[in-house]
């Protein structure tokens, strides 16, 4: 196959920002955003998309596609890699596109700060420093000059940074600069050398404050990329009665992306066909069978099989790539941090006026005194970075699949007192066989099953019925067809048999309810719940004839996952439609004594809210078609095997239903609003010491305020520091 050779037409994509059909081979214009090719039909597109989206640099022109490489040829026309010479594949023209890293800063627009301005105010500072301090014994009209041309330089560089910066919070930007000002025509007025000097650090702090503030962001935006290169930038998609390649960016909700071995899945989705081995999610080390109806997320990557995926959630929606800008309603810490980031330069250039004029009256330098506490204006910006460990997290839970809503979720997480765990495929495996049959009657085993089997067939039952129905077939027992099924979820179902007689096969509530006693099976079924295992009766014509027992195994993980939900603090309960001896026995072993049993699906709503006025939040973990109420009662839900599918809108969405993950991300979540809690609390206290210093003692002067700008940033380097070791 010559693939050099004229390109052959491709599968057109709409252009990123009007929507016409575009040839990607062929597209006028491309533009690459959170490592995703975006073709667009005209300049003008271009710039309209980079303007929608706040892409930077703003003078990072794109230029006119040149041809793409032979490999991605390959991919878009979906043949297979191995049918081109090696060799071929290996020739890459040059790049073709001036790759725009598509970050987002922290305002529409708003630059980030060139490395070069921080280093260069910083450098200016010192050298005012030292030949302030070197030279200033010589005097004389030289020395003054540099160091006030100095003062100015590291002026102009605040007033540079406070300009770039200004979407982020203009107001202590300008105020740190009006700081410096003030300070410089302090130093005129007085002829101070060691003024000028001061005013050249001042200066300087505006900058590196700036800087500190990207800082303190960027362990979550590295750990957020290797998340978002994983995301493929083509996929197979059906169109119509055929399949073509598109750009991920063009996918919509709807649309049927098929993904075979090697492959990652392009969208949040539903598998509507096929099976296949998959590694959930880029940090998954080993593989999960996906079937017709699981949840899969946008970079889970399939190793054997093939599957048809339906998207629920295309392009920059899925949760991967929104993680990024994933920020709720400021709640708690952060609605704490937004207020201080807001509040504080009002309040320090309230200190500052009211230190002036005091000393005023008092003929002390009332003109210094404003300039030192302005100064530390921009360190009230550095309180927004209380997010950083709340962003930071968002981005370590979805290295091992759990995809917390946006950081308020992650807060939320981090406040609940008590988790409920669902009972039956939360605790237990959710693979429920009928191990035991005890007969009451003169009715054979093979005859109570084929009856159960009856009743249970006819109502469709879930998990217990399918067990009965299971053991039935596995006999080779003949099942006969029943009358007027009734099946009451959590309780059991109703029917009657061929011959006309009355069937109910359920609890002990079920049995009372339609007036039949069940004492004779009292100390059988006691018996078999006391090893953890789940009992059904089976009555016939108003009497008990039978009790099954039923095993669903306890997950191997949810002892572990419980200790650690312990260890952390949290209050455990179990919550299931049990009866009291299973859940006894089952907490037993997990070491869990707040049990809640034999609640109806009707009635977990109620007592999620029950456990929640106890105190603090209650988190629910369980599967949303199967616990659904329960979660959705919760203060925070965290539904397993749910990434990317229905649950997916839930405080907390796991891409596994392995329980330690939902420890994981309680343990995560509080980590994060430790960290935060610690951070605001450092820097508030260093803003404070260092407004009543600077307004009250003008001569605590540039070497104060810098002592405090230096405390402040050393200590959230330390809480960084120690962040980033504990993974």
């Amino acid at each position: 196959m010559d693939v050099t050779a004229e390109s052959p037409p491709s599968a057109l994509v709409p252009c990123g920002a009007c929507g016409a059909s575009v040839d990607p081979l062929r597209a006028p214009e491309v533009l690459v955003l959170s490592e995703r090719f975006r073709y667009l039909c005209s300049r003008a597109c271009r710039d309209a998309l980079r303007a929608r989206e706040g892409v930077l640099p703003p003078g990072a022109e794109v230029g006119p596609a040149e041809p793409p490489t032979l490999l991605e040829v390959v991919h878009m026309l979906g043949l297979d890699p191995s049918t081109v010479h090696p060799e071929a594949l290996q020739v890459a023209p040059p790049a073709r596109v001036a790759r725009a890293e598509g970050q987002r800063v922290h305002g529409p627009g708003a630059p980030p700060l060139a490395p070069w301005v921080p280093l260069l105010a910083a450098a200016v500072a010192l050298l005012a420093l030292a030949v302030a301090s070197l030279l200033g014994e010589l005097g004389g009209v030289g020395v003054r000059a540099t160091v006030a041309l100095l003062a100015l330089g590291s002026l102009g560089l605040a007033a540079h940074t406070a300009w770039r910066c200004r979407h982020e919070a203009l107001p202590a930007w300008a105020l740190g600069s009006l700081g410096s000002l003030l300070a410089l025509l302090d130093a005129g007025a007085s002829a101070d050398l060691g003024a000028e000097r001061d005013a050249a650090v001042l200066g300087a702090l505006v900058p590196v404050f700036a800087w500190a503030l990207g800082a303190s962001r960027q362990a979550a935006e590295e750990a957020l990329a290797p998340l978002r290169a994983a995301l493929p930038h083509t996929a197979k998609v059906f169109r119509g009665a055929t399949t073509a390649v598109v750009d991920a960016a063009a996918l919509r909700v709807g649309d049927e992306v098929l993904v075979g071995p090697g492959g990652a899945v392009a969208v949040d989705g539903i598998v509507r066909a096929g099976e296949a081995q998959v590694l959930l999610h880029p940090g998954a080390e080993a593989p999960r069978r996906r079937v017709p109806g699981d949840a899969v997320l946008a970079g889970a990557r399939v190793l054997e099989g093939e599957l048809r995926v339906g998207a629920t959630r295309a392009g920059d929606e899925v949760a991967l790539a929104r993680l990024g800008r994933s920020v709720g309603a400021p709640s708690g810490v952060l609605s704490w941090a937004s207020r201080g980031e807001a509040l504080a330069p009002a309040a320090l250039l309230a200190v500052a006026l009211v230190a002036s004029l005091a000393r005023w009256w008092w003929d002390l330098e009332p003109l210094r005194a404003v300039a030192w506490t302005l100064s530390l204006a921009p360190l009230s910006v550095v309180l927004a970075g209380a997010e950083a460990p709340f962003a930071l997290a968002l981005a370590r839970a979805a290295g091992r699949g759990i995809v917390f809503r946006d950081t308020a979720g992650v807060e939320a997480a981090a406040q609940v007192g008590t988790v409920a765990l669902c009972l039956r495929g939360t605790i237990t495996r959710g693979a429920v066989a009928l191990t035991e049959v005890v007969s009451l009657g003169p009715r054979s085993e093979a005859e109570v099953i084929a009856l159960a089997a009856t009743a249970e067939e006819a109502a469709r039952r879930e998990l217990l019925g399918r067990a009965v129905w299971t053991a039935a077939q596995d006999r080779g027992l003949t099942v006969e067809g029943a009358r007027r099924p009734v099946y009451s979820p959590g309780l059991g179902v109703t029917a009657v048999s061929a011959a006309g007689e009355s069937l109910v096969v359920g609890s002990r509530r079920l049995l009372l309810s339609e007036g039949i006693p069940s004492s004779a099976a009292e100390d059988v079924a006691q018996a078999i719940e006391a090893s953890g295992r789940s009992t059904a009766l089976v009555a016939v014509a108003g009497r008990v004839e039978a009790v099954l027992g039923f095993e669903d195994p306890v997950r191997d993980e949810a002892r572990p996952a419980v200790q650690a939900m312990m260890d952390a603090g949290l209050q455990v309960a179990l919550l299931g439609g049990a009866s009291r001896g299973t859940l006894e026995a089952i907490g037993l072993a997990l070491d869990v004594h707040d049990l809640r049993p034999e609640v109806l699906p009707e009635e977990r709503a109620a007592v999620v809210r029950a456990l929640s006025d106890v105190g603090g939040g209650v988190a629910v973990v369980g599967h949303p078609g199967r616990d659904g109420a329960a979660l959705a009662a919760a203060d925070v839900a965290l539904s397993l095997d749910a990434a990317g599918g229905a649950g997916a809108e839930t405080a907390v969405a796991l891409a596994s239903d392995d329980l330690r993950d939902a420890a994981a991300a309680l343990s995560i979540a509080r980590r994060a609003r430790e960290r935060a809690l610690s951070s605001l609390g450092a820097r508030a206290l260093w803003l404070a010491l260092g407004a009543l210093g600077a307004s009250v003692v003008p001569r605590f002067g540039a070497g104060g305020v810098l002592l405090v700008a230096l405390g402040a940033l050393g200590s959230d380097a330390l809480l960084r520091l120690k962040d980033g070791g504990a993974r």
